[in-house]
């Protein structure tokens, strides 16, 4: 069952963040093959004012799910407006801190990993949005989580009924 738009971001805005991206991430790495991450992964940066690669083995997966999220809530982002959201800030030590994107390459990568596993599909002059694939993926994980959620807190009842199908 599809969601209109509408009822679609509220479901998302309703599931806790970090559940739903951890829980994405998981389906990514088991369902996906087309998600594997290349081999030189584990030693890049995801921004030059990081001084270390992520710690997380999974973190290309992560990444992944969370710009699925992002493509979700916003329709469509370009690799631009998403590696100014993955930006930082770059300590250059006695100097003042910058801003810096994060690395446009491995959006770019992840976008068309993506891509090849039919989840986001690139649109002429709006960039990356996501496929029918993807927005029912994203909305069987997120009513899955809300599931649990409303086992553990029954008073959320009441937002439901806003965006019942």
């Amino acid at each position: 069952m599809v969601l209109s738009e509408e009822n679609f971001t509220t479901l998302i805005y309703l599931v806790n963040h970090d559940k739903l991206i951890s829980r994405l991430a998981q389906r990514l790495k088991s369902e996906f093959n087309e998600l594997q991450p290349p081999s030189w992964v584990r030693f890049v940066k995801t921004s030059v004012g990081n001084l270390e690669p992520p710690s997380d083995p999974d973190w290309w997966y992560v990444r992944a799910a969370s710009i699925l999220r992002k493509l979700a809530l916003k329709q469509s982002l370009s690799v631009k407006a998403l590696s100014y959201q993955y930006g930082t800030r770059w300590r250059r030590g006695r100097r003042r801190e910058r801003s810096v994107p994060g690395s446009a390459g491995l959006i770019r990568r992840i976008l068309q990993a993506l891509e090849e596993a039919k989840l986001v599909q690139k649109k002429a002059n709006l960039g990356r949005t996501l496929s029918p694939q993807g927005k029912s993926l994203i909305e069987s994980v997120a009513r899955e989580l809300l599931q649990k959620q409303l086992e553990e807190q029954p008073n959320i009842k009441i937002y439901l009924e806003a965006i019942k199908a």
